[in-house]
């Protein structure tokens, strides 16, 4: 990098030189000449400072950007020139130094990241305002992103898919990096799993890593983590991985309520039903069957029955995801 810091200045010099050069020599009669000479300077040298500017940060203005600077230099004879040098290695410079902080603070254990943000008590809807708002800097994005992803959650997962389309590289980086590890570790855990599979010929064994195999490939989706091209493939790993370990473990209500899960997510009301119900016989708790039950009453518009699931069992209040559409239903009634 010092290299090309140095052959930056270096061209930025040269040219400067020779164009102020020029200039002493001309006069009246060679002022076209002069011009002339000078643009295809500040192209050579603009060219090469386009080199060390980092592609991410002028890829799709590349162009816009070329000619704006070839006017700065050239409505500033020779002094211009040499600033574009300048100008790159500055730019070049502030990038390297964010994108080591967005990676250091995407890797920052979860204890330490406590710690450094203990002071910031942002709920989540100032984290949107901070994150989609335009007069929002650099680092109170990047702390708010931080801050929101302290906790794994769909939530947080939702608000990191939907900034890798930021403009900002270092706000893309961070949210992609937050994505990547969670993927990364369930599809580590997946294959350890899948290697186990192949090792082993007892049924009991296999069935309990197919149905820990189905919930992870669920985590996925629960977690927001599949890609778009990826879901259905994901959501029929798990169905099917749950299935094979029904039967061996028919009585597992855990295995009901991910049927139901997986069910509603294809929009198949009637085997949701069926398999919540399943659940709740087997003594599911209220807490992992109501909130699903209300949600099928409500698609099918029966919202008596929503809010007799809503209203079953207090401690559903206490699912933060879950608290403000009680609250709404309690005041609607």
């Amino acid at each position: 990098m010092k290299i090309r810091y140095t052959l930056t200045l270096l061209t930025s010099l040269v040219g400067a030189i020779a164009i102020g050069y020029l200039l002493i020599l001309s006069d009246s009669k060679s002022i076209w000449l002069f011009l002339s000479a000078s643009t295809i300077i500040n192209i050579l040298v603009t060219l090469v400072c386009l080199h060390t500017i980092p592609k991410t940060l002028i890829s799709q203005h590349k162009i816009a950007l070329f000619f704006l600077l070839v006017l700065f230099a050239s409505l500033i004879p020779s002094l211009g020139t040499f600033l574009l040098g300048i100008f790159a290695i500055i730019l070049n410079r502030f990038y390297r130094t964010a994108k080591t902080e967005t990676m250091r603070l995407a890797k920052t254990p979860k204890f330490i990241r406590e710690k450094m943000l203990k002071s910031q008590t942002l709920d989540e809807r100032k984290i949107r305002e901070i994150l989609t708002s335009e007069s929002s800097s650099i680092t109170e994005k990047i702390n708010a992103l931080t801050t929101i992803n302290l906790e794994t959650s769909s939530r947080a997962n939702l608000i990191n898919r939907a900034l890798l389309s930021e403009t900002a590289d270092e706000i893309r980086l961070l949210a992609f990096s937050l994505l990547a590890k969670q993927e990364n570790e369930i599809n580590e855990q997946i294959n350890h799993l899948l290697n186990k599979l192949k090792n082993t010929s007892n049924k009991i064994f296999a069935a309990k890593i197919h149905k820990h195999l189905a919930l992870l490939y669920w985590k996925l989706i629960d977690f927001n983590l599949a890609q778009e091209d990826f879901v259905d493939f994901t959501i029929n790993k798990s169905l099917a991985y749950a299935n094979k370990a029904l039967k061996e473990f028919p009585e597992d209500n855990a295995l009901w309520v991910l049927l139901g899960k997986i069910y509603i997510s294809q929009n198949d009301i009637t085997k949701a039903y069926d398999a919540l119900n399943r659940a709740t016989r087997l003594h599911a708790s209220d807490r992992k069957v109501l909130p699903y039950l209300a949600e099928l009453s409500f698609k099918n518009k029966n919202y008596e029955e929503m809010k007799n699931y809503l209203f079953m069992n207090k401690s559903l209040h206490n699912i933060p995801a879950l608290s403000p559409i009680i609250n709404f239903w309690e005041k609607a009634t």
